[in-house]
């Protein structure tokens, strides 16, 4: 329903005014079609701002001219007009007009065109036809221009309303005091000294200006100067071809050009600069126009093809891209995407609140994740609050002060994760968090550390740290595990809580310990502490579960192990070696005084320099050796070789299994030998020597007592001084001699010589009697015998020689002596036979047979009867 088409006089203003249909006036005078106050009042004020539309010449044209046409419109109305003006000429001060169908209305006011309006103080609406001067001073032009397609206009259908208000060429409106149009057709200015001299341009707000071809300027000072260009806002300029200025001095300077907001500025072709105070300045790259574009509160793209996006975002070099408040990318082909994110170096990119991208290609993506300023570039920071260095082709991810940086511009250091820090050509940190400084150093895990000294301030390339809570200090250390130390150069601890101390020093397993340089602990438990000799470390070795090398060079092998003293060395399971050099080979197996040594399980050498070789042998003993199986050397500098041997005194010797050397410097060699006296000898399987000095040599030979010596399998020596050479030889009494296999001497001083002898009781011979001679006999108290046989086995003693004969000789007597004696009484007796005569014979057994005298008859047979018969004289 049309409300605006009553027309009532306004007593107020002094005019008729166009009022909505159910208005009410305080009168009636006529009824027309339309009035002007309504819809010519908003047009007039050129302060009154501006819109976003334009309303095509026709409408305003229609709504302007139908004030006065209607059913009851006049045809050449002068209102005030005189005879000296009509047809717009003369001096006369009324109206005029030239044809029908036209309104002149003011003091020289000129409606010259068919269907003209002019209104005002000389407001002409020239010869054009439909023209409309509306102001003091208000025009419209004459002139004729062709349509786009060549075709002339008339001039007409102009619009002028306003103080000066000016047009000049067809469907031009000029509104507004000392609004003007000009160009060639349908330029629009509306507003106060608003000028549209661009064909078809649109000036529209106070002091615009459109110049361009089809340009639009809205608002207060706004200037369009390039064709299509649109400059809308206070101050708004748009001044080449296709720029768009939309905002309150915003500035579109570059063809093509966009700037939306207050002092929007787009200086080059195709920038958008979209914001307050937002800036875009493309640039001629390679012979072609790049455009840039910045959006956001005093966001700036400057550069070719640079984008800044978000308020106070910068993109300030070619190929740039700025995204969030506060962002830059300062040069070329940088990144930068996020609040107060910075990219400001060739191809940097950075992502994130606050990340920074400072040299060549480096890549910053998180929450003030950092790459510093350096030479070496290519740098990646990936995470919250993550850095890298300012020099080298680092890497970091991960959050909270993450930091990777490199020792030289050709290195790259690695740092992934929560608060990691890597430094040093090739350093990598990876976990939560670790700290890495040195060339080719590693941390992986959680808490580690990886340098020359456990704040990380100082360096150690080659630094091992993997696990949790490991610390890898110095060159080369290794740390692996969980609390683990490598606390020197070359150190190395792998396990639970393994700590190897020294440099050049080994810990492996959990709660190991290497304390000094060089030192190996490799078990769980293990601990091996050097001795420092002269400022030198002499290191010790601990191998196995709870083993343990306390002191120079000590050297521990097995679980439980225990090597505590200088050059100690203990190998086997719970193996000790417990005093300066002592040695301890097997399970179980102790060397607990200096320089004693035991191999075996179980053995045992106590005594100083002693040694126990064999499974459960003991050396007790100072100086004692105990070798074999259960063979014990318990005395001073006692010997004992064999399975379950035994040298139990002083300088005892056991040699054989079983055997037993029970007394001070006592023998046993052999099987089950056993040497009980003083400086006994036994040797030979089951011999035995139990006297003091006693010897007994030979298989089951037995010495018995003091002295006594036995030789030969089975030989014994029973008493004091006996001795038994020979297998089964017996000496059974005090200084006895049993000589040869199976002689017996049975008493004392007893001499059995030759196998088989036996000797028996001695037999006192004081004389004998021979021919009824008695001889007295030289040694005729024997204490003992010499028996070279036995009864029915008597034998020969040949080779003697030859004995003192004498009355008082005790000399053996040999067969060359008897012979001698034989031979002289033999010559004795022939001499004997012959000189008694009578027939006297030597017989074959050497006697000599009685002669026989035929004396005086009588028969006598020896010469003491011959002398008696003599004596009675011849017959």
């Amino acid at each position: 329903m049309n409300k605006i088409y009553r027309l009532v006089w306004n007593k107020y203003l002094a005019l008729w005014t166009v009022v909505s249909e159910i208005a009410r006036g305080t009168t009636k005078k006529r009824n027309v079609s339309v009035s002007a106050s309504a819809v010519l009042s908003p047009l007039l004020n050129a302060n009154s701002g501006y819109t976003k539309s334009k309303l095509p010449p026709v409408m305003l044209a229609a709504l302007i001219t139908s004030i006065f046409y209607s059913s009851n419109s006049f045809a050449g109305y002068e209102a005030g007009g005189g005879s000296t003006y009509t047809n717009c000429t003369g001096t006369s001060t009324g109206s005029g007009t030239k044809s029908g169908n036209s309104v002149a209305i003011g003091t020289r006011a000129c409606a010259g065109g068919n269907g003209n309006l002019a209104m005002g103080y000389q407001a002409d609406s020239s010869n054009a036809p439909d023209n409309i001067a509306f102001g003091s001073n208000a025009k419209t032009g004459n002139v004729l221009s062709p349509t786009p397609d060549g075709t002339p206009l008339n001039g007409g259908g102009q619009i002028a309303i306003g103080k000066n208000a000016q047009t000049t060429t067809a469907g031009a409106i000029a509104i507004g005091n000392d609004a003007k149009t000009g160009g060639q057709n349908f330029s629009v200015a509306i507003g106060g000294y608003a000028e549209a001299s661009g064909n078809s341009a649109v000036a529209f707000g106070r002091r615009t200006v459109a110049s361009g071809f089809g340009g639009v300027a809205v608002g207060a000072n706004a200037s369009s100067s390039g064709s299509d260009s649109t400059a809308v806002g206070s101050n708004a300029t748009a001044s080449m071809q296709a720029a768009t200025a939309l905002g309150n001095q915003a500035l579109a300077s570059g063809r093509g050009s966009t700037a939306v907001g207050f002092g929007a500025n787009a200086v080059s072709v195709g920038s958008v600069a979209v914001g307050v105070n937002s800036y875009a300045a493309g640039r001629v790259k390679n012979g072609e126009d790049w455009e840039s574009g910045a959006f956001g509160s005093n966001s700036k793209a400057d550069g070719a093809g640079a984008v800044a996006l978000g308020n106070y975002s910068q993109a300030l070099a070619d190929e740039t891209t700025a995204t969030g408040n506060g962002s830059k990318a300062t040069a070329n082909y940088a990144t930068a995407l996020g609040t107060l994110a910075e990219a400001t170096a060739e191809e940097a990119v950075s992502i994130g609140h606050q990340a920074k991208a400072q040299s060549l290609s480096d890549i910053a993506i998180g929450s003030d994740a950092t790459t510093a300023v350096g030479t070496g570039g290519h740098n990646i920071a990936m995470g919250n609050k993550v850095t890298t260095g300012a020099t080298g082709q680092n890497v970091a991810i991960g959050s909270d002060s993450t930091t990777a940086n490199s020792r030289t511009a050709n290195g790259g250091a690695v740092a992934i994760g929560r608060a990691q820090t890597a430094t040093g050509d090739g350093a990598v940190a990876i976990g939560d968090p670790n700290v890495v400084n040195g060339d080719g150093a590693i941390a992986l895990g959680k808490d580690n550390t990886a340098a020359g000294d456990s704040a990380g301030a100082t360096a150690a390339n080659g630094a091992v740290a993997l696990g949790n809570s490991n610390q890898a200090i110095g060159q080369g250390s290794v740390a692996l595990g969980n609390t683990s130390t490598a606390a020197a150069a070359g150190a190395i601890a792998f396990g639970d809580t393994a700590a190897a101390k020294g440099g050049q020093s080994v810990s492996i397993g959990s709660n190991t310990q290497a304390v000094q340089g060089g030192d190996i602990a490799i078990g769980a438990g293990a601990y091996a502490a050097a001795k420092v000799v002269n400022g030198v470390p002499e290191s010790a070795a601990a191998f196995g579960l709870g083993a343990r090398a306390d002191g120079a060079t000590a050297l521990a092998v097995g679980n439980n192990a225990q090597a505590t003293a200088d050059y100690a060395g203990a190998l086997g399971n719970a193996a000790e070696a417990t005093a300066l050099e002592a040695s301890a080979v097997g399970n179980r197996a102790q060397a607990t005084k200096d320089y004693s040594t035991a191999v075996g399980t179980n053995a045992t050498a106590s005594g100083l320099q002693s040694t126990a070789l064999g499974n459960r042998s003991r050396a007790t003993g100072d100086f004692a050796i105990a070798q074999g199986n259960n063979t014990e050397a318990s005395g001073q500098f006692a010997t004992s070789v064999g399975n379950f041997s035994k040298a139990t005194a002083e300088s005892a010797i056991a040699v054989g299994d079983l055997a037993n050397a029970s007394a001070n410097d006592a023998t046993a060699i052999g099987t089950r030998a056993a040497a009980s006296g003083q400086n006994s000898n036994a040797i030979g399987i089951d011999s035995k020597a139990t006297g003091n000095a006693a010897v007994a040599l030979g298989a089951g030979a037995a010495a018995s007592a003091d002295n006594a010596l036995a030789t030969g399998v089975g030989a014994r020596a029973a008493a004091a001084s006996a001795v038994a050479l020979g297998d089964s030889a017996n000496a059974q009494a005090t200084r006895g001699v049993a000589l040869g296999s199976g002689a017996t001497a049975t008493n004392a001083d007893d001499v059995a010589l030759g196998a088989g002898s036996v000797t028996g009781a001695a037999n006192p011979t004081a004389n004998g009697t021979v021919g009824g001679v008695t001889y007295n006999y030289a040694g005729t108290t024997p204490s003992s015998v010499v028996s070279v046989g036995s009864s029915g086995n008597e034998r020969q003693i040949t080779n003697v020689a030859a004995g003192r004969v004498s009355e008082s000789s005790t000399d053996a007597i040999n067969g060359s002596q008897l012979y001698s004696t034989q031979q002289a009484l033999g010559n004795l007796a022939e001499s004997t036979a012959n000189h008694l005569g009578g027939g006297s014979v030597v017989n074959p057994d050497g006697t000599v047979t009685a002669p026989s005298y035929d004396i005086n008859g009588t028969t006598v047979s020896n010469v003491g009867d011959a002398l008696s018969e003599l004596d009675k004289g011849w017959n």
